[in-house]
């Protein structure tokens, strides 16, 4: 069934499939130029090309380890042991990574102070989802 979903997306809406692929390779060019800059500025000389690739490795890093609560610790370790493969001091890996989450949470932060901010401007409380009413669900089910 997953297969047909597949397949009718890719052949009837090929222009999305197009837009989203870009933008994945985008992002994916975007999070190598970040880390090139990172390590840049820690004053370690690297090439674009190591910078991608440690970037397209740490994806296959959070992949294996989607399993551990935002990856706490995985993350880390995992850039720490891709530079040491790579080369490099792990330690710099190890930097590299504390950098990328301050980065993330920071915009989470930002993220939650907009969204809480937004409701003290606009008085709006957050709502819970509408439940239905007991007696109408009493009523359908035929019991009196």
């Amino acid at each position: 069934r997953m297969d047909t979903h597949l397949e009718t997306f890719y052949s009837k809406h090929v222009g999305r499939f197009w837009i989203g692929f870009l933008l994945h390779f985008i992002s994916w060019i975007v999070g190598a130029i970040e880390t090139y800059y990172i390590i840049l500025y820690m004053d370690v000389e690297i090439t674009f090309f190591s910078a991608f690739l440690l970037t397209s490795l740490t994806g296959i890093i959070k992949a294996a380890f989607f399993f551990v609560p935002a990856g706490i610790g995985a993350f880390e370790a995992g850039h720490a042991y891709l530079f040491y493969l790579l080369s490099f001091s792990p330690a710099i890996g190890l930097s590299v990574a504390v950098v990328k989450r301050l980065r993330r949470l920071f915009w989470m932060g930002t993220g939650v102070l907009l969204f809480y901010g937004q409701m003290l401007i606009g008085g709006a409380t957050p709502k819970a989802p509408h439940s239905p009413d007991p007696e109408a669900i009493d009523s359908a089910k035929g019991t009196p």
